[in-house]
């Protein structure tokens, strides 16, 4: 009979052995078989995080904004009162109590992943030809390509909660050109019977990120924990072989479900400061060009390209205003610190855009912001979505 795929299980029940149902604070209304019940953790994008003081080795509450706000990046130990610089490298745990920590429960929790592939998880991940060839013009030998294609074609694959799957994608889109690249997202169930290696390691002090299937079957393990010290940090991820995956759901992004029509008052501020910025430009259209723009212009004439003068610093001024409006609308209850990372990976409307391609840019600002403030409907949609069987790799 199916069961609310989200609905709540006590703490003792799950002591208990019961498994083939789910947990969450809140419980929603999505509906699956109940022999793929994942148990789901809560999901907050307004953490703060521990850091561990660098003299004492203590672990200290950092709130998220005082992380995002202390521009020397100093905060003070609560167990011997010293001053120290946090950071990633100094991240701890952030929950002693997750239940990622248990062996027998880790296979029950739903994991996460964000990915442009949409086939995900291939059987390897092949070095493209491009790639080896500009090794080759390094002056790579064969027998060292060899071995690095082999470590490559081998990576482990890489789960972990929801707000680290999401923290991921936004990641990549800001430091790996992928802002305009179609994301999915994966639920993913683990089989069960999985050799785990006990206890986590510390992504800063030990391998975790470039693990390979062939460093797991060495140690004899399918899965190992590593605490994340660049996203949702202080969260434990799982590096695993692909044999270690029964089944996953996939979702493209952003939800198109959760993508609403703008409303009138939103579509009034966007156009009233589009027709600031035209009115900004058109009355600084004949101000003389600056020596930067001179030696742009040089530039780009050689190159065949288009000559446009720089904005006038208003239009700037304008189009930030858009970006805080826009902010405070759909980013509400987000940490200062996540709000800041999601603006950077979005990216600002273009100054010389049109009204319309500002309505494109809103649209995905919403979509892309819902999955973080509507991470409950996020998680309905995608678990309502049929499971895809993952063959291990032969």
């Amino acid at each position: 009979m199916p069961c609310p795929a989200l609905c709540a299980i006590s703490e003792r029940d799950l002591a208990a052995g019961v498994t083939n149902v789910a947990t969450i604070d809140q419980p929603t209304s999505a509906v699956v078989e109940n022999w793929f019940m994942l148990i789901e953790r809560r999901v907050d994008f307004a953490n703060g995080y521990r850091m561990r003081c660098e003299s004492c080795r203590a672990s200290s509450w950092l709130t998220a904004e005082d992380y995002a706000g202390s521009p020397e990046a100093m905060m003070t130990c609560s167990s011997c009162g010293g001053e120290f610089n946090f950071g990633p490298a100094v991240v701890d745990l952030r929950g002693a109590e997750d239940a990622a920590l248990d062996d027998t429960r880790l296979p029950q929790l739903a994991w996460y992943h964000t990915t442009t592939d949409h086939g995900w998880p291939l059987p390897s991940k092949p070095l493209t030809a491009g790639k080896l060839e500009a090794l080759r013009k390094w002056g790579w030998p064969e027998e060292r390509l060899d071995s690095y294609r082999r470590r490559h074609e081998s990576q482990a694959l890489h789960l972990g909660t929801y707000e680290a799957a999401i923290e991921s994608m936004l990641r990549r889109m800001r430091n790996q050109g992928d802002r305009n690249s179609q994301f999915y997202l994966h639920r993913v169930r683990l089989r069960e019977g999985l050799a785990i290696e006990p206890a986590w390691r510390d992504e800063n002090s030990a391998e975790a990120a470039a693990t390979t299937s062939i460093d797991l079957a060495f140690q004899g393990v399918d899965v190992i924990r590593h605490l994340n010290a660049h996203e949702s940090i202080g969260s434990l991820s799982i590096a695993i072989v692909r044999g270690a995956i029964d089944s996953v759901q996939r979702v493209d992004v952003p939800i198109s479900q959760l993508v609403e029509r703008l409303d009138d008052a939103t579509l009034k501020r966007a156009g009233a400061l589009r027709d600031e910025v035209h009115a900004v430009e058109a009355k600084h259209s004949n101000d003389p060009m600056t020596t930067h723009d001179r030696l742009r212009k040089r530039h780009v004439a050689r190159a065949g390209e288009p000559f446009a003068k720089s904005p006038a610093p208003e239009t700037y001024a304008a189009l930030a205003e858009l970006e805080r409006f826009v902010e405070d609308k759909y980013l509400g209850g987000v940490s200062p610190v996540i709000r800041r990372d999601f603006m950077q990976s979005v990216g600002s409307p273009r100054t010389a855009a049109t009204y319309e391609k500002d309505l494109v840019w809103l649209n995905k600002f919403m979509g892309l912001a819902a999955l973080l403030t509507r991470h409950e409907q996020v998680r309905e949609v995608l678990a309502g979505q049929s499971w895809q069987t993952v063959q291990p790799t032969l």
